[in-house]
């Protein structure tokens, strides 16, 4: 499997059978957890490996946990983790596809870019926390000289 991260992916997931990435209007399903591998090909093709934008997301915003991982920086690829509620999922959203959020009882509605609204099964309160990390990164990334 070949798959980078690019502008266009909205978000990957992996429900403890399959991993999903959603990318504009496509949807793509590999059997099997694919994360890890998808996130260090990525990595490494924009630069840096994924325990390298780890570590330097960590010194930037002074966090330890659900750390954003700056995936791309000439494409402002900023990528943040999130488990759901079920089924042990692992998801990584695209911080730059996500036009609005708003809690819907146990789900968080997210509006991506493209106007498709999708309900996740997460905790809106982590959710914003982890938008306001990636907020907090990005005004560091523009305010270095």
């Amino acid at each position: 499997m070949n798959y980078l991260i690019n502008k266009n992916t909205y978000y990957l997931m992996y429900d403890n059978y399959k991993t999903v990435i959603n990318e504009l209007s496509t949807e793509l399903v590999f059997p099997g957890n694919n994360l890890k591998y998808i996130l260090e090909n990525s990595c490494k093709y924009y630069g840096s490996s994924f325990q390298g934008r780890i570590i330097g997301a960590r010194n930037l915003i002074k966090s330890r946990y659900k750390i954003p991982i700056m995936v791309s920086e000439k494409n402002n690829i900023l990528l943040f983790p999130l488990n759901g509620k079920k089924n042990d999922e692992v998801i990584w959203f695209n911080f730059g596809m996500i036009k609005n959020y708003e809690k819907d009882g146990e789900f968080v509605s997210i509006t991506f870019n493209n106007g498709i609204v999708k309900k996740f099964m997460i905790s809106y309160t982590v959710f914003n926390n982890q938008i306001l990390k990636c907020c907090r990164m990005l005004l560091i990334y523009m305010n270095r000289e």
